[in-house]
Formats: C-alpha cells, sequence, structure tokens
C-alpha cells in the first residue's frame, strides 16, 4: 500500500535540486513529468528509481491533499500502512493538515505480520501549519518491506482524509507527550479511511 511521487512539486516551491547524475537527471524528467499529468508511479518506475546512480528524493504515502477535513481525537497513536519498494533513507514525516494549533508527533513502524511492530523513527513534538508540512529526523536506513507511518495530537485535530471504505487504519491509546511504544503493543483495527501522511526518503 502507498503512493510514490517524485519531489518535482518541491522543486517548483523554491527547495533546491542539489547535485543530481545524467541518470538521475533523467529519471528526474520523467517525475516532473508524471507529476504534472497528475500520475501517481507505479512500483516498477519506483524501483528504477531506487536504482538509478545519483541521490533523489521522493515521497511515499498520501502526499496530495484530500479534501475532506479528518477529526482526529487527542491522545490516539494512529496511521496506515505504506511499503518501500527498495532501501532508501529517511529524511522528513510529512501531513497536509487542515488546521492549525494542534501539536502532533509521527512516528514510523516495522510491519510484522500486518500491525505495527518495532519502532523505527520518529519527530519530536512539532505545533501543527496549515497546508503541507514535514519535520524533518535524524537519517534513518530504511530497507524494502512495509511500515505504519503514525501520529498523535494533544487536541483534537484535523488533517486529509480519504474515506474510501475500506482501507485498514490501527490505533492505541497513548497519551500525548508519553514515549513512543517500542514494539507496538496489540493495536485496535478499523477501516475505511486514508490519511495524508507520507515520508519523504533519499534513493543512494
Amino acid at each position: 500500500m502507498g503512493n510514490w511521487r517524485g519531489r518535482s512539486k518541491m522543486a517548483a516551491a523554491g527547495r533546491p535540486p542539489g547535485r543530481r547524475s545524467a541518470v538521475a537527471a533523467l529519471v528526474l524528467a520523467a517525475l516532473v513529468l508524471a507529476a504534472g499529468c497528475g500520475e501517481e508511479l507505479s512500483e516498477a518506475e519506483v524501483q528504477a528509481l531506487v536504482g538509478q546512480g545519483g541521490s533523489q528524493e521522493f515521497n511515499i504515502g498520501n502526499d496530495v491533499e484530500f479534501g475532506t477535513a479528518s477529526n482526529h481525537a487527542a491522545n490516539f497513536l494512529l496511521g496506515s500502512r505504506i511499503t518501500v519498494p527498495g532501501t532508501v533513507a529517511l529524511k522528513r514525516f510529512g501531513l497536509i493538515t487542515k488546521a492549525t494549533g494542534p501539536q502532533v508527533q509521527m512516528a514510523l513502524y516495522a510491519d510484522v505480520s500486518g500491525n505495527p511492530g518495532p519502532l523505527v523513527a520518529f519527530t519530536p513534538i512539532t505545533a501543527m501549519t496549515l497546508g503541507v508540512q514535514e519535520i524533518p529526523v535524524a537519517e534513518v536506513a530504511l530497507p524494502a518491506g512495509d511500515y505504519w507511518v503514525m501520529a498523535v495530537y494533544d487536541v483534537d485535530a484535523s488533517v486529509g482524509v480519504l474515506n474510501d471504505g475500506v482501507t485498514p487504519y490501527k490505533f492505541v491509546a497513548l497519551f500525548f507527550g508519553s514515549p513512543l511504544p517500542d514494539p507496538f503493543p496489540p493495536p485496535n483495527t478499523q477501516t475505511g479511511a486514508q490519511f495524508n501522511y507520507y515520508i519523504v526518503v533519499q534513493s543512494s
């Protein structure tokens, strides 16, 4: 599960593109074309990107804003599964918010038998800003596999949500500011929603 997109939209917003090899530049051009057409990259295309020379950032998860605003209750660590198609370096966590004011902490868990397992990385507690928000973390190598992007809020909060009726999400009660559980305890499961959570990674 999970969508993969190039970083062309961030470069257009003024983020320095950095140095790239000639091969990586060609890959970036393809990403720009795909993003400009509103197309998501296939898993094969992402695997090709990961395998190319040079270094390129891309997103994994729901990085295109959903029109509906969620109603996240405070003190629940909750999120959905994504798939990392090849070995990459985690650079940032991302979310798309619908309101300012709350504080958020995000976390990434490795998947174990369809549930969140060991804690891999997490953000500091961060005040939410409106719209696209990315939170840097210390770089972590992520092998290919499934992961869970989770978030917990100090008060009721809102991010983009797609009520699709089928996608499962997992959660546990967690008082905001408490240490993040490691490993993730047996979770509650509900279905029917995707959230605007994603990670920013870098191919090697």
